[in-house]
């Protein structure tokens, strides 16, 4: 890329005004200063002067950056854009003309045959409306009328509910009825009961003949054998009587 200088020296005329704006007279110097701008002898070795400028010379150069703000190169840069624009923009215009022509008669076209169609079916489009229109009315009674249908199958699930307690209630009060278990367990115990209070008879008789045949031996030998008689015929008739209450 060109550096400003090199386009400074590629455009006529533009060093010779900068010259003419920038140019001024050297001031001269006073006649007290002329002898400390004389020539300097230096008793410097000129090897060792050598070394220290080649040591040095690298941080002593200066590179002018290549600054893309400048306005020369803006200037040129717009040059060449100029002339682009004035080669291609005949072509171009050329083309652009010949797409408006093209596209205006493709608008002409569309706009003939969307009128020929508004007219053609501007019946059947009433009658799409129309038939729009009824189907949203049938819509919105079927919303509706499904509402009432939910609400009566909620009712109706709330009512079975109800009957099938009232079924259960109804079973039970019924089973309770007609159950006979309670008057057979109190028959069978009416049974055991019996038959404990013939053995706690039978026992009680023969605890009782125990103490008299005890009572009997006590006495004198005669009178024992009067009561003995006596006592035997005692428990005979209380045993017969106790076999006479069995079934």
């Amino acid at each position: 890329m060109t550096s400003p200088r090199d386009l400074q020296d590629e455009m006529p005329g533009d060093g010779e005004e900068d010259d003419l704006m920038y140019q001024e007279d050297a001031p001269k110097p006073p006649p007290e200063e002329e002898h400390d701008h004389q020539v300097l002898q230096a008793n410097v070795d000129p090897k060792e002067w050598l070394l220290e400028v080649e040591r040095v010379s690298a941080k002593l150069k200066v590179v002018m950056p290549n600054d893309s703000k400048e306005w020369r190169t803006h200037l040129q840069q717009t040059k060449s854009y100029k002339q682009v624009i004035e080669t291609q923009f005949p072509n171009s215009k050329v083309q652009l003309d010949k797409l408006t022509a093209q596209l205006s008669q493709a608008l002409e076209r569309i706009k003939s045959k969307e009128a020929f169609i508004n007219t053609q079916f501007d019946h059947r489009a009433l009658d799409y409306r129309q038939q729009q229109e009824e189907l949203q009315q049938v819509q919105q009674q079927y919303t509706e009328l499904n509402e009432v249908v939910m609400n009566l199958q909620i009712e109706l699930k709330n009512v079975g509910e109800e009957l099938d307690l009232v079924k259960n209630e109804m079973d039970e009060k019924s089973s309770a009825a007609t159950d006979t278990t309670p008057i057979v367990k109190m028959k069978d115990a009416f049974k055991r009961l019996r038959a404990d209070t013939r053995q706690l008879e039978v026992r009680i008789g023969v605890v009782s003949h125990t103490l008299m045949q005890a009572k009997l031996r006590q006495r004198p030998t005669e009178d024992r054998k009067q009561r003995g008689v006596y006592g035997d015929s005692r428990a005979t008739g209380d045993e017969d009587q106790y076999d006479e209450q069995d079934p």
